[in-house]
């Protein structure tokens, strides 16, 4: 059998019956241009009120199936952070 968690542990401060309005979330954005480039092995800095702003410029899956049938290139912010030195990366076929 499994060990019980000392008391505490874990223990959250939820109020799960608080409703908050849907127009009082606030959600952060990170679609793939912000993405950390592939060859970073550290940290990579994040901006909250950027991630936040992106929502704006999001578009909706009808929206893209109209910019597809248009035959238009995809945003740039759905195009992955390109590697910090490409020549570093391996092709692994």
């Amino acid at each position: 059998m499994g060990q019980v968690p000392s008391k505490g542990v874990s223990a959250r401060d939820l109020s799960l019956d608080k409703q908050t309005p849907p127009d009082k979330h606030v959600v952060a954005y990170y679609p793939a241009s912000s993405m950390p480039p592939p060859d970073c092995d550290g940290a990579f800095p994040t901006d909250r009120k950027a991630a936040v702003a992106l929502g704006e410029q999001l578009e909706t899956p009808e929206e893209a199936r109209v910019r597809v049938a248009r035959g238009e290139v995809k945003p740039l912010i759905y195009v992955p952070t390109p590697p910090l030195n490409p020549d570093a990366l391996v092709d692994e076929e």
